[in-house]
């Protein structure tokens, strides 16, 4: 995905919105077409086959998502490069409407929650109580829950919103006062 035309990227952001909300049964070249503003022929031009255009839709997707950790501080606390990574996210699907959902459609969700990423500064944050690890297991599953809610369209935004209230009273909980 070095350099793309405006067309074609308009082209690939219309396959990754129908093909989330339609499915790969009920794509077609024509819809594509009319969601992107462009002719039939041009899309042609551009790639050969529907499936050609999926490949192509799925590899554009999984690069802007990978690419949101790029420039990401990991010197930050694990819950502040969480909110920088949600806040990306948002901007994304803001960016390219249903792009996580069409992701869901072809990457299974892992079935192992690995062990938190917590640094020892990290650590050391927490209350005596709170076990980081059953922390960010609970994280990841709100994440989880969000993705299934995007699925169901639910405006970016107000998921956003109600991640943020969510994911702060779990900090508020979880972290000694005064922690960043």
């Amino acid at each position: 995905m070095d350099s793309i035309s405006l067309k074609e990227k308009k082209i690939i952001e219309a396959t990754i919105f129908l093909y989330a909300n339609l499915g790969e049964k009920k794509l077609s070249m024509t819809l594509i077409a009319e969601k992107a503003k462009v002719s039939k022929p041009l899309i042609y031009h551009y790639f050969s086959t529907k499936k050609q255009l999926i490949v192509t839709a799925k590899n554009y997707a999984s690069t802007k998502a990978s690419h949101l950790l790029d420039d990401l501080d990991l010197s930050l606390p694990f819950f502040e490069k969480m909110l920088v990574v949600q806040s990306k996210k948002l901007l994304l699907e803001e960016k390219i409407p249903n792009i996580y959902k069409f992701i869901l459609s072809y990457t299974p969700l892992p079935k192992i929650i690995p062990n938190y990423p917590f640094s020892q500064h990290d650590l050391a944050t927490f209350i005596p109580d709170a076990d980081p690890q059953l922390v960010y297991q609970l994280l990841h599953y709100l994440s989880l829950g969000f993705s299934q809610q995007l699925e169901q369209n639910v405006p970016a935004k107000e998921l956003f919103d109600r991640y943020l209230k969510i994911f702060l009273f779990i900090k508020k909980l979880t972290q000694k006062e005064g922690s960043l």
